[in-house]
């Protein structure tokens, strides 16, 4: 649900006037998912990053031995989600456009041995307006 909800969201904010294609990011800080999954969402976006195209994008998953199953999976996660949202059919380059676009960051702070408390408080800090930057740490 979650999830879901930040996909559309990124949806909505790659729809505003203003985003830059190719330069504005959006997506989800998250303490709670696997590496494993982190790792097949964080490729496969930057896979769609590196590539020129939506064509070019999806032969990557058509080509024998280079996705595993997981990596394929990605793509299909967003087209559903988008496809529900949306109502209508999602097309490989609405796709690309949100997976070029989409960021995922694992903060490990979530448990006594976090080694990310400082370093997120600090990145959180950057993102707060500055009278609220003393804040970060009740994030």
């Amino acid at each position: 649900t979650d999830f879901r909800e930040i996909v559309i969201n990124s949806w909505k904010t790659l729809c505003k006037g203003g985003f830059r294609e190719g330069i504005d990011r959006f997506g989800v800080a998250t303490g709670m998912i696997s590496d494993s999954r982190r790792r097949d969402c964080t490729e496969v976006c930057e896979w769609a990053r590196g590539s020129l195209s939506a064509e070019g994008f999806f032969q990557r998953f058509h080509t024998a031995g280079f996705a595993g199953d997981n990596r394929r999976g990605v793509p299909e996660v967003f087209r559903q989600i988008l496809h529900d949202y949306l109502e209508r059919e999602v097309t490989d380059s609405d796709v690309y456009r949100i997976l070029r676009h989409f960021v995922l960051i694992k903060f490990d702070v979530l448990h006594q041995a976090a080694t990310d408390e400082p370093s997120a408080i600090e990145r959180l800090r950057l993102q707060l307006i500055p009278s609220d930057s003393h804040r970060a740490s009740d994030l």
